[in-house]
């Protein structure tokens, strides 16, 4: 479906931009808006964060780019994301922007690059450092395809990529209306007359775990779930898999052990403060800690939304320290505010619960169609189906 003779630099004029003296006052905070590498994630670009002015364009590399053109970021952490300009700007030098014309959908080179971005981060990487440049980009092989099936690609990418925009601010609203509920039931109970105990209180156990020796191969591979960091943040609430599993004699052979379900997993190092529920046992590592609530006074799900409503509170006291992590003995001198009913503490996590659902059900629908939309690049960018 390529052609080797019609390239992005044969077909495209193509430039980088410039970043004018940030010690000359009277070139920011203008009128123009200045894109910077940071701001080429992938989406439409309808705004900028800076923006510079008149006289900083004729006394920089700066240069205007017209709407409608591609942004690719060439440098860094950044390099190989690309962007669609919908507005008229300015871009720095870790930009090439890519100038539309009237032979070329510029939304379908949009969505070609973007289907092509390993292959440029390979090439960036490739190079000895990982950066792209204007040779790099100008080099990438064009499809053949006439204008109109350019367009209707371009017409069904962005049609799938405007479901899930839409999808994406309906999740963030969900979240904003369950941080309100998490505001009215628990911030505001806790300063009503609601007890208040350290956690240890509650806990009829409070333990970590520890690590087998990854070099003896007979503690790893066996039937019993090892919960490590990177599993709690794989998952979300309910945690019932892993990715590494120990043996029997791997669990007796460490500091690990065995976890009932239904405790609540407390992550103390590297990623702190997330909580999660065991469905089934577990060992987990010393990272964690395994938390098993005194039903008779506490509901495990009433605990666990209380313990993610403070983990802000948490990160802001940790980052303060010259370690940014708990341990146990913190963790256990936590203090817990609940109503003293059970019944009540049952229908604040029940309330929290359902809008859990809710927001979990868009996610869902988003994860789906994003790879619908891979499936969709897929068969229209490698000419699998064709559409006229």
């Amino acid at each position: 479906m390529t052609n080797s003779l019609r390239t992005i630099g044969s077909e495209f004029i193509t430039y980088a931009g410039g970043t004018p003296s940030r010690s000359n006052p009277h070139f920011f905070n203008g009128n123009i808006p200045w894109v910077k590498s940071t701001e080429c994630n992938n989406r439409i670009v309808n705004k900028t964060e800076e923006f510079i002015s008149e006289i900083a364009l004729l006394q920089s590399s700066a240069k205007m780019v017209p709407p409608n053109s591609v942004l690719v970021a060439m440098y860094g952490a950044t390099a190989g994301q690309i962007a669609y300009l919908n507005i008229e700007a300015t871009t720095n030098q870790a930009v090439l922007s890519i100038i539309p014309n009237q032979e070329w959908d510029s939304k379908f080179i949009y969505y070609w690059l973007n289907f092509c971005k390993e292959k440029l981060i390979f090439l960036a990487q490739g190079s000895g450092q990982p950066n792209l440049n204007k040779s790099i980009v100008d080099s990438v092989a064009l499809p053949n395809l006439r204008m109109g099936e350019q367009s209707k690609i371009a017409e069904i990418l962005s049609s799938i990529d405007e479901q899930i925009e839409l999808t994406e601010k309906l999740i963030e609203k969900k979240k904003q209306i369950k941080n309100g509920l998490v505001n009215a039931l628990l911030d505001a109970g806790s300063s009503s007359g609601w007890n208040s105990m350290p956690l240890k209180d509650l806990s009829l156990l409070t333990r970590a775990g520890g690590t087998p020796s990854s070099d003896n191969e007979l503690y790893y591979g066996g039937d019993i779930p090892f919960v490590a960091i990177e599993d709690i943040t794989l998952s979300r609430k309910y945690l019932d898999s892993t990715k590494k599993h120990l043996t029997d004699i791997g669990l007796k052979s460490s500091s690990a052990w065995l976890v009932p379900m239904e405790c609540i997993l407390y992550s103390m190092y590297a990623t702190v403060g997330k909580v999660r529920i065991n469905k089934v046992p577990v060992s987990t590592n010393q990272a964690i800690l395994a938390i098993k609530p005194n039903e008779l006074i506490i509901d495990t799900e009433y605990l666990y939304y209380f313990l993610c409503s403070i983990e802000h509170k948490i990160l802001s006291e940790t980052s303060q320290t010259t370690q940014a992590n708990l341990n146990a003995e913190k963790v256990r001198n936590f203090v817990i505010s609940f109503p003293e009913k059970i019944t009540e503490q049952k229908m604040i996590a029940r309330y929290l619960s359902t809008s859990d659902l809710e927001i979990e059900a868009e996610i869902s629908t988003l994860e789906k169609l994003k790879l619908q939309k891979q499936g969709l690049m897929q068969d229209l960018l490698t000419g699998q189906v064709r559409v006229s």
